[in-house]
């Protein structure tokens, strides 16, 4: 399955996924920023500048159809998240942020329906929002089937800021549908080797394995498991992965999601796709995805991504996407 959907994530998921049909799901919606997001061009001297053409906005304003969206979710079959819906509006009025959390809950209402019983998700997020981000997922997803808050430390960037403290990391919350899921432990290369004494079993008694010249024996260890701390780089623009997507994330941590909590054949479905970066790492790996994107650059990044790394891929592309300007201008 190779299908890449352009229009608003809620209908798709709502009219063309069936139930039970996602064995993995990874987010990486808009964090409440209060800002516009430009594609960014290369200059001569090997940096970037926003090309002038906006990719999305992740501004948000209390109106009719966050109305309508908030009504849904009263009306809707998961009481829990209805309950938490209608509490954070006392709370936080109708504001920004009331808004955002409203998007949110309704499409995580249809992510948990589309997800089969051994399936997980991972929901991208910051600081922004992580906190009312979790309370919604402990309301769809059920709080004893959270698994990890991983933490994404990208050490090459830093935020300035003169009152507070540089922010160098975003979280990913990962929850399950249930007890029953799928989970591969993954390794990674250690900075520096650790020595580990060998040890062997003598006469039902654990000791120092030893040599001939009677020393203790050690092995070195380049490897370790990988823990909820990801300390990854994220792309600098002069990457050759860097597509001029503002929000583009690193294959090797979208990799690391698809290996960690999906099979080959299954199916990875994600509903605010970008330039694809999920799409690669599940199509590198055998399985079958699912992409959703309202912006219409988003889905044409995607065509031309796909097509430039995978020989003959075969997926099809659902939903009128208007034409547009190209996607990188030339300084």
């Amino acid at each position: 399955m190779r299908e890449l959907y352009y229009g608003d994530n809620l209908e798709i998921l709502r009219q063309e996924l069936p139930g039970e049909s996602i064995d993995l799901v990874y987010l990486d919606p808009p964090f409440n920023s209060n800002r516009s997001y430009d594609l960014l061009s290369t200059t001569r001297g090997g940096g970037s500048r926003p090309a002038g053409i906006t990719a999305f906005q992740d501004v948000w304003a209390w109106g009719e159809r966050a109305e309508r969206e908030y009504g849904e979710v009263l009306r809707g079959p998961n009481e829990n998240a209805a309950h938490l819906t209608a509490a954070l509006r006392g709370v936080l009025q109708d504001g920004p942020i009331m808004a955002y959390l409203v998007m949110m809950a309704a499409r995580l209402i249809e992510i948990h329906r589309v997800l089969r019983g051994g399936g997980s998700l991972y929901l991208h997020c910051d600081g922004s929002a992580s906190h009312y981000l979790k309370l919604l997922l402990d309301a769809v997803f059920g709080h004893e089937n959270f698994r990890n808050e991983i933490v994404w430390h990208y050490y090459n960037k830093f935020s300035a800021g003169k009152r507070s403290f540089a922010k160098n990391f975003d979280q990913l919350l990962f929850y399950t549908k249930s007890g029953r899921y799928t989970f591969h432990p993954l390794r990674e290369k250690r900075e520096q080797p650790m020595r580990q004494l060998l040890r062997e079993n003598v006469d039902g008694v654990l000791k120092n394995k030893k040599g001939p010249d009677g020393k203790v024996l050690y092995r070195e260890v380049t490897d370790k498991k990988v823990d909820a701390v990801w300390r990854m780089p994220c792309l600098q623009p002069a990457a050759k992965e860097m597509l001029g997507y503002p929000t583009q994330k690193p294959l090797a941590l979208l990799e690391r999601v698809v290996l960690a909590s999906s099979n080959p054949g299954d199916v990875v479905l994600d509903p605010f796709c970008g330039c694809g970066t999920t799409l690669h790492a599940a199509e590198l790996h055998g399985r079958g995805w699912i992409g959703i994107d309202i912006s219409p650059l988003a889905i044409r990044t995607v065509e031309e991504r796909l097509l430039r790394a995978f020989s003959g891929v075969d997926f099809t592309t659902h939903g009128t996407v208007p034409v547009q300007a190209p996607l990188r201008s030339t300084a």
